[in-house]
């Protein structure tokens, strides 16, 4: 508070830049010879001026110190002085505004009543509405002055805070945060002391009593602002003084202002500085000299000068203002019957506060007490807390005691005026009391909140009073009714209202019983909620075993029952323990009590969910360890003969073996072998006479749960089972022949899948494979698209390919291959088949193939792409000079010629062996060894079996068929009925697939006639055009010349050109136009270059898993059901729209989806063509994308029906193989761009902004789950800030725009523990240290500048770990204005976060993650989807920065 209006009587620096300050500070610590330049802050006028959180304290004192400044941050002690009354009446204007707050709120909710249950017109509706407005504007500004700024443990935060800022460590400028000081009394004059001793320059607070009382040598900062920073003194000199050491420039606006009524220049006692502050008012007398302010007392001070004649005499100066102040004080006095003595006890007084002002003590807590004067020799009863050791107490002016606020009385001056509470007759001083309306009698604050509340029975009915309506709810018995503010009283009594009138109403309430449940009775429908809770608070983790409690066995009649007392946890409210018990027998629950809201008390009969888990917690103890220790002593009992057996009834041993199997199933044992009858007690107990493993082994599989503060990934969690499925694990008791799986125990979930398995995300992405088959796929123009993972794929294959040094032959050649395997692909997804096992495989192999041992090359086929891979031209220099030979292919005799030596060396002909039987075609073995040779196949032997199946006669009947049709094909006719022959059929002619019909005998003699489709060789005689010509076409003139030209008969040209020739335009072949209508080229010329030719269509007819020569049968019944493998695709590539494969998977076109399947296959054809199902390849990668993306089909039976009936089980099989390709693609690339790559890919914006770093946003976010029924799962994952249960995860992207997400947590963990345990800052650490970026010739480590969003606390861990940096906007409390640095600042870093806002909507753009977890689903699934999705759509869409 300081001095009333203190700001007038001082000097000021205005405008000062921080530099200008800091220079000021500098020079004058420099001036008095200080080793540190130390400003000594006020830390509770911080809490008003700058914000009431201690972290913005904090690090409003770490950026101050950045400036090189030593800061000494001084907090008030938690005890404040009792002769300081500012902090009385601050407490008692707070709960004055509290208790007007409370009654607007109550006058609020009147009228807000009356405009909903009451007929106005639209006038007055319309003034009800803006009263109540007005009224809550009010209400508002009551309830934010009724709250209190400060903390108790406030000083232990900042500790804590600044520790964590690292503020205490000297930084650049040299500056540094000292230890918290905790004064003994006030800051403001330890402060005073600091500036005195010269151990401080100046001091930070807008409290002016500290340069009053310190005196001219004192500069005080006066506000919190950090660019235009004032100093304030009493003395004109000192500020010039500091002016001195300010460089200025020529934009400096500082400058010096002379004080207004400059009253405390020049003075030097401190007791005539404090009886100035005394007239004007200060926090030891508020009032201050009534009618009196800094310019009344500037006029008696110059009147004093005038008339004195020693105007210099502070002594008389200091007894001429005493006599002024005692006219404050004897009207009061002689009130309270001091007529005589009146002077003197006013003289007492005013001397007293003199005391109170300049002798409190400026010391730290546990510090020998110190003043800013000498020790006092004497004090007043009043100022007896700042008595040195030696200072003697005298009684002083009269001292009341004041009631207070909230039990905290306080002593006070009688002179100070008084009043008497009309009440309850407590002494109240001026600030404590109160009135109300237009009663003048004087209320302490708590009668006049309460009368005021409460009206008197005169103005108001008994029954609407809020005391009589709180006195009938104690007498009706409603619990916490004492604790019921006034609007709840209001409110329960409607509530209670409504629901006696709906029971008087619906039904008799008397008819309505709370009676003891049955035991066997919990069973029926009515009683399924409470067991499923009692069920939730038993298996909650908080929930304490019985093991360590004792049970009172009980006697209820002729049945035996048990008494247990335990204490049930809340499952959602913190600290909050009930303390239940329960008494039964086996077949009635007989009692029951409880300490929560519903529970049993006294005479009451209620059965509460808290009572049932003792009995489900006494079942688990048995079932883990109490069952088998009772057989164990049970055992040894029997062993010891201590019983004598021989009197035990049958019917009592009958009991007894029933008891005994019935612990011994409880212990884990199988029982459902033994009979009793035959079996003795004794044998029944012998298993437990040394132990057993059963425990050990049921154990084992119960899954200890997480601990109710375990926050981790869905990933260590594997599975959210439900409380129900958790109890069936417990309770269920598998037998030894059939064990149960623990996995197998869940009955509801129906998305289960077998155990995560994480596969190998080892080696580095093959980048120059992913280019080379993208462009071999004819989809080599979304490498140029936009989206930033076709960029990175550009540049790190030209980078691969350099390190690699990789040349252009070996390119072509790869990009040749990929050309011939992308056809097969494309051809195979046209196409389903069943997914054959690997013997399958080999034995077709064996069937088609025939030679193993030689891996012929598949016939070139003529089909050039649509761009060269790399160089201007077409033509690629020759490599070193070799031989041109292709499989199959013989160079002509001219370009090779044979010397004798090696016609002497040359090997005898192999014999012709396997030849085509086609009449026309001379191909065999021996001269052709790249050509196919299909055999021909025999029917088999007719089933010996008497009862043979249907489809057994049937694919008999088709082989017969097939075999009579190829050999009429080939051979002739006359061969139609040769069955014994071996034949061959070369792929070089052309096939088609027939259909025909035949009649197949059924075995009850019944014939039915089938229609099969076959595959055979066209028909053509010796003279059709499709077979193969006898003689060799010359071609046209411009093929014979070219012809000539490779043969060499033109000119004379050497071998080596020949050579190159025949290279050259062998590579333009491969490289010119994939037009359809392009001229084919001429057999001669062909020849002649060396370019084998593809003939015949034998690869349209290759079906995997059958022999190339297969019969289908063609089923015609209606009725009957087609086989998968008989449907056609749903999808084949390159027959859906772009606009159908951008509705149904997200993506822009099919180019884009097959050139991230490649991306994710690693440039691995193999892998993109691993298949679960009979489906093709092209349509299990398209079922995942669409059911990820979520659109059109959103459930898995949607899946099922639109794929062809496709099993439930493959579809989830289906979907993890491909999400485990994705996941590892997304695990072999890097995390982040490296910083060449960043720099290269951004935005000018970005480089001119964070230019040398290397920045990266981060953003938390959530994704809904359902409300789990485990208590654990639903205290984990449940999240106040988005009030919904979800789990969250860490969104980043990079100024190239690269996006990424770590995995999924529960949604229960903070933001600052994810930063902490995610993991994801040693990534980045790792990361910054692998990528090296020279400089100067030097490889150093760039840091990562992680950009936050206000509220996340991660600049510890980020500086742990790489000492990487932090940025966020500023942020401060509600009203509080930022400064010119903090706008702008914050300003900035919110514009640049705008991108990552897109990117947390990217990340959630697919429909499986917008919609949330759902119950039953798989979390490990679900966590491959999150993180496969981001991956994936860095190149779906475009880049969002």
């Amino acid at each position: 508070m300081g001095v009333s209006n203190g700001g007038k009587a001082m000097y000021r620096i205005k405008d000062l830049t921080r530099a200008e300050f800091t220079s000021i500070v500098r020079g004058l610590a420099k001036a008095e010879k200080m080793q540190h330049a130390t400003i000594v802050v006020d830390v509770s006028n911080l809490l008003f001026g700058v914000s009431s959180k201690v972290k913005a304290v904090a690090e409003y004192l770490f950026e101050m110190a950045g400036s090189g400044l030593t800061i000494r941050p001084v907090c008030d002690n938690n005890i404040r002085p009792s002769v300081k009354q500012a902090t009385n009446k601050r407490r008692a204007q707070r709960e004055k505004a509290r208790s007007e707050e409370i009654v607007l709120r109550r006058e609020v909710r009147v009228l807000k009543r009356r405009l909903h249950q009451e007929s106005l017109t639209e006038q007055e509706r319309s003034d009800l509405v803006e009263e109540i407005g007005q009224l809550e504007k009010k209400r508002r500004r009551k309830e934010t002055a009724s709250n209190a700024p400060t903390q108790t443990n406030f000083n232990e935060e900042l500790e804590r805070e600044l520790d964590l800022l690292s503020a205490k460590s000297i930084n650049d400028a040299g500056g540094s945060v000292l230890k918290v000081v905790t004064a003994e009394c006030q800051a403001d004059l330890y402060m005073a002391r600091q500036i005195q001793i010269k151990e401080a320059v100046m001091v930070l607070s807008t409290d002016a009593d500290i340069p009053t009382l310190t005196g001219d040598c004192c500069i005080s900062i006066n506000g919190f602002s950090q660019t235009k920073i004032e100093l304030v003194s009493t003395s004109k000199v000192t500020l010039e003084n500091a002016m001195s050491h300010v460089i200025r420039d020529k934009g400096s606006k500082a400058k010096l202002v002379d004080a207004e009524q400059p009253i405390f220049e020049n003075v030097v006692d401190n007791r005539l500085r404090a009886m100035m502050m005394l007239i004007c008012g200060c926090d030891v007398y508020c009032p201050g000299l009534k009618g009196t302010g800094i310019a009344t007392v500037s006029k008696h001070i110059n009147t004093f000068k005038e008339t004195s004649d020693d105007p210099q005499n502070e002594t008389k100066l200091f007894e001429y203002l005493l006599e002024i102040m005692k006219k404050e004080f004897k009207p009061r006095l002689k009130e309270q019957n001091h007529e005589e003595s009146a002077d003197e006890e006013a003289r007492k007084v005013v001397l007293t506060y003199i005391d109170a002002l300049v002798f409190e003590p400026t010391n730290a807590i546990n510090e020998e007490r110190t003043y800013l004067v000498d020790a006092p020799k004497e004090l007043s009863q009043y100022c007896k807390d700042f008595a040195a050791s030696d200072t003697k107490i005298i009684p002083g002016p009269t001292i009341l005691e004041c009631k207070g606020v909230g039990g905290k009385a306080h002593p006070f001056l009688a002179a100070d005026g008084h009043g008497t509470c009309a009440k309850c007759n407590h002494t109240v001083c001026s600030y404590c009391q109160g009135t109300l309306g237009m009663d003048t009698s004087a209320y302490c604050l708590l009668c006049a909140a309460t009368e005021s509340l409460v009206p008197t029975l005169e103005t108001e009915a008994p029954e609407d009073a809020v005391q009589a309506k709180r006195t009938k709810l104690l007498n009706d018995g409603f619990a916490g009714a004492k604790d019921l503010d006034s609007d709840e009283v209001e409110d329960v009594f409607e509530a209670l209202e409504f629901m006696n009138k709906y029971r008087n109403e619906s039904m008799d309430e008397d008819n309505v019983p709370f009676p003891l449940y049955a035991s066997n009775a919990m069973d029926d429908e009515v009683g399924y909620r409470l067991l499923k809770r009692c069920v939730r608070h038993a298996l909650d983790s908080k929930c304490p075993s019985l093991e360590d409690k004792t049970a009172t066995l009980i006697l209820h009649g002729e049945d035996i029952g048990l008494r247990i007392h335990s204490d049930i946890p809340a499952s959602m409210r913190k600290g909050v323990v009930y303390k239940p018990g329960v008494a039964f027998t086996e077949t009635d629950v007989l009692c029951c009590q409880c300490t929560c809201h519903c529970g049993s008390q006294d005479d009451e009969r209620v059965v509460c969910v808290h009572n049932f888990p003792l009995i489900f917690l006494l079942m688990l103890l048995l079932m883990d360890a109490l069952a088998e220790n009772i057989l164990l002593e049970l055992a040894a009992c029997m062993r010891s003969n201590i019983w004598d057996t021989a009197v035990w009834s049958d019917d009592e041993v009958k009991s007894m073996k029933q008891y005994v199997v019935t612990l011994a199933e409880a212990a884990g044992e199988d029982m459902t072998s033994v009979n009793l009858e035959e079996t003795s007690i004794v044998d029944l107990l012998e298993k437990f006479e040394t132990g057993t493993q059963g425990r050990k082994e049921w154990k084992q599989r119960c899954k200890s749960k997480p601990k109710p503060g375990d926050h981790c990934s869905i990933v260590d969690i594997g599975k959210f089972e439900s409380t129900a499925t958790e109890a069936k694990k417990r309770t269920s008791r598998p037998s030894q022949k059939n064990p149960l799986p623990c996995d197998s125990l869940d009955v509801n979930d129906e998305t289960d899948v077998p155990a995560h398995r994480e596969e190998d995300a080892s080696g580095d992405p093959n980048y120059i494979d992913i280019e080379l088959l993208i462009q071999a796929s004819g989809c080599g123009k979304v490498l140029q698209s936009n989206p930033i993972g076709w960029e990175l794929i550009r540049m790190r294959s030209r980078k691969q390919r350099e390190c690699l040094q990789i040349d252009t032959s070996e390119i072509i050649s790869k990009n040749n291959k990929f050309t011939k395997d992308w056809e097969e692909a494309f051809r195979v997804a046209r196409k389903r088949t069943y997914r054959s096992s690997d013997t399958q495989m080999d034995n077709l192999q064996k069937r088609q193939h025939i030679d193993l041992s030689s891996n012929p090359t598949p016939t070139r086929v003529v089909t050039p792409t649509d761009e060269l891979v790399q160089g201007p031209s077409p033509v690629t220099p020759s490599p070193p000079k070799k031989r041109i030979r292709r499989p199959g292919c013989e160079l002509p005799s001219r370009m090779i010629p044979i010397t004798p030596t090696e016609q002497t060396e040359q090997k005898p002909k192999k014999k012709i062996g396997i030849k085509c039987c086609k009449r026309g075609c001379n191909n065999n073995r021996r001269d052709n060894p790249a050509v196919k040779f299909h055999l021909v196949t025999s029917p088999k032997n007719p089933p010996k079996s008497s009862n043979p199946k249907k489809q057994s006669l049937i694919n008999n009947a088709g082989a017969v068929l097939l075999r009579q049709e190829l050999m009429d094909r080939a051979l002739g006719p006359s061969s139609r009925n040769d069955t014994t022959r071996k034949c061959y059929i070369c792929d070089e002619h052309i096939f088609e697939q027939v259909s025909k019909s035949t009649s197949v005998k059924l075995k009850d003699d019944k014939s039915i006639n089938v229609t099969f489709k076959l595959v055979v060789p066209v028909g053509a005689g010796p003279k059709s055009t499709l077979s193969h010509p006898t003689t060799l076409s010359l071609g046209t003139g411009r093929d014979r010349s070219i012809r000539k030209r490779l043969e060499g008969k033109d000119d004379e040209d050497d071998e080596e050109q020949i050579d190159e020739w025949a290279l050259c335009v062998q590579q333009m072949s491969e490289q010119v136009s994939t037009e359809k209508d392009i001229t084919p080229i001429n057999p001669a010329v062909a020849a002649a270059a060396n370019i084998p030719l593809k003939k015949g269509n034998a690869s349209e007819f290759i079906c995997d898993g059958k022999p190339f020569f297969h019969a289908t049968p063609v089923t015609t019944t209606a009725a009957a059901k087609a086989r998968k493998t008989d449907q056609p695709p749903t999808v084949q590539p390159g027959r859906v729209s772009d606009s159908e494969i951008k509705r149904r998977t997200g993506f822009p076109n099919e180019k884009t989806m097959l050139s991230y399947i490649i991306v994710a296959c690693n440039g691995d054809i193999n892998t993109m063509k691993q298949r679960q199902t009979s489906l093709t390849w092209y349509e299990e990668w398209f079922m995942v994308f669409e059911y990820v993306w979520n659109r059109s089909l959103t459930r898995l039976q949607d899946l099922s029906k639109a794929y062809g009936d496709v099993n439930k089980t493959d579809i989830l099989r289906i979907l993890d193989a491909k999400l485990d390709i994705c996941w590892n693609a997304r695990e072999n690339w890097p995390m982040f761009a490296s910083f060449e790559e960043d720099k290269a890919l951004q935005k000018k914006k970005w480089a001119s902004r964070y230019d040398g770093m290397r920045p990266v946003m981060w953003d938390m976010t959530n994704i809904s789950a359902y409300a789990f029924s485990n208590a654990d799962w639903q205290r984990l994952t449940y999240s106040s800030y988005y009030n919904e249960n979800c789990f969250k995860s860490g969104v980043f992207c990079q100024p190239c725009g690269w996006m990424g997400v770590v995995d999924l947590w529960t949604g229960g963990v903070s933001d600052s523990d994810f930063n902490r345990r995610a993991g994801y800052l040693q990534k980045q650490q790792r990361f910054q240290e692998n990528d090296l970026v020279e400089i100067d010739g030097e490889r150093r480590v760039i840091r990562f500048l992680n950009i936050y969003d206000k509220g996340y606390r991660a600049k510890m861990p980020a500086w742990q770990n790489g000492r990487q940096l932090v940025l966020q906007p500023d942020f401060k409390d509600s009203d509080k204005r930022f400064n010119r640095n903090q706008t702008i600042s914050s300003a900035s870093v919110a514009s640049d976060r705008g991108g990552n806002e897109r990117v947390v909507n990217v990340s959630k753009r697919a429909g499986l993650i917008s919609k949330g977890f759902q119950p039953n689903a798989d979390a490990i699934r679900f966590n491959k989807v999150w993180t496969t999705w981001s991956f994936q759509a860095n190149f779906m869409f475009d880049k969002v920065l």
